[in-house]
């Protein structure tokens, strides 16, 4: 990527912005171990949410309530700059956090992960 992305880029008050959305579920949808859905209401409003876990967190995104849980979350540090580094940034530097795992560690365990995963659980890829 020729162009150095920000973190403001990608993320705004803790969302991740609608134009990296796309690219995130992707990336955290080969990531992800197993995935969840939820679905909550009442009889004035409802609200859904789809998870993808994978590292020590993952991807959230919730639609429904229009408050501050609905949108799209990066959840856990490790998974942030997972999805990251995989976006083509610097986590370490984005994060200011040098004790970060590089991108090949998070990607050798993502892999060890879905391979342990895969063998407990039969299951090669969640479909969300």
């Amino acid at each position: 990527m020729s162009e150095q992305i920000r973190l403001r880029d990608v993320f705004w008050g803790g969302r991740v912005r609608r134009s990296f959305q796309d690219r995130v579920w992707n990336i955290a949808r080969k990531a992800s171990v197993r995935s969840s859905r939820s679905v909550s209401g009442n009889m004035v409003s409802s609200s859904e949410t789809y998870y993808l876990h994978f590292l020590d967190g993952g991807v959230r995104q919730s639609r429904g309530y229009f408050d501050s849980t609905c949108g799209m979350f990066c959840i856990g540090r490790h998974a942030t700059a997972y999805v990251l580094y995989q976006l083509g940034a610097d986590a370490r530097v984005l994060l200011r956090d040098p004790g970060l795992p590089s991108a090949s560690e998070l990607k050798r365990a993502v892999e060890a992960e879905r391979a342990r995963h895969s063998a407990t659980k039969g299951v090669t890829s969640p479909e969300v």
